[in-house]
């Protein structure tokens, strides 16, 4: 019997790799081919660019003219750290690190995440058994998961003195691949955010995302959220923001990481519609 083995959609041209006779291979280069075009054409058809906020949304909202104005300053105190910045006082974890990513950028490795998943959902939908090579590659998988644990695990965790900026976006990409342990993302985002305040300059998407999900585990634990960055529609869809632990504090935290207010943030998501997507220069 025939079996597809694996469809990957990835820079090039789709390639279907499969084990079957000779005489079935045109038929499911077909079928290989309806299916690359049925998955992929209506996810190209439909995919949308973010709405950004205008320089009228940042005037309507509480403090958004100053912030918008100060974008600026802050661009320009960003590269006088870059510029400052001394090699990492701990290059063998950076190496290590480094190793540890083969490389590869974050979204490098967010994207070989999902063609991993892809491919296991085509494997169950399809009854395929595992091969002698997809249990190694699984087993890899799971071995490296274990020892980015093991990094993140370091208390306190190295920021970006000790490991530069290379060695600090695996660290990112580590905290947000957690996906099996919530109290684990969170501890381990926290220490995240600690080291960002021992060694600042990570980009404010990093530590918008890592707030992200720290927020969100506690959400789904039934606690308030400590960052403001959750926001859900509520009230006949209007945008709102998810109760916090205390308003005060929230803002206090989301400064002391350079973060833009909660209140502008969520002014600019009702503005936009917008509860859940990225936004700029957050």
């Amino acid at each position: 019997m025939a079996w597809i083995r694996s469809i990957r959609f990835a820079h090039g041209p789709s390639r279907c790799r499969l084990g079957t006779a000779d005489w079935l291979r045109p038929a499911w280069r077909a079928i290989c081919l309806a299916a690359a075009v049925a998955i992929c054409a209506p996810a190209a058809a439909t995919v949308v660019l973010p709405e950004f906020p205008s320089d009228q949304d940042y005037a309507d909202c509480p403090g958004g003219r100053a912030w918008s104005d100060a974008a600026a300053a802050r661009a320009q105190r960003a590269q006088v750290r870059r510029e400052a910045r001394a090699e990492p006082r701990d290059p063998e974890l950076r190496t290590a690190l480094l190793q540890w990513s083969g490389g590869a950028s974050a979204t490098e490795l967010m994207s070989q995440a999902s063609m991993a998943d892809y491919n296991q959902s085509l494997r169950k939908a399809f009854g395929h058994p595992d091969t002698d090579e997809v249990r190694a590659e699984r087993a890899q998988a799971q071995a490296k998961a274990m020892q980015m644990r093991e990094f993140l695990r370091r208390d306190p965790l190295p920021g970006l003195a000790e490991v530069g900026e290379d060695g600090l976006e695996v660290l990112w990409y580590g905290i947000t691949a957690v996906r099996d342990d919530a109290a684990f993302q969170r501890e381990a985002g926290e220490r995240f955010l600690r080291a960002e305040l021992a060694s600042p300059g990570a980009p404010a998407y990093y530590l918008h995302g890592v707030a992200e999900r720290i927020d969100r585990a506690l959400i789904d634990d039934g606690q308030p959220q400590r960052y403001g960055t959750a926001h859900e529609y509520r009230d006949g869809k209007r945008v709102v923001r998810t109760p916090s632990d205390d308003e005060a504090a929230m803002e206090a935290r989301r400064a002391r990481l350079g973060l833009m207010p909660a209140a502008l943030e969520t002014c600019l998501r009702q503005r936009l519609d917008n509860p859940y997507g990225w936004l700029p220069d957050l």
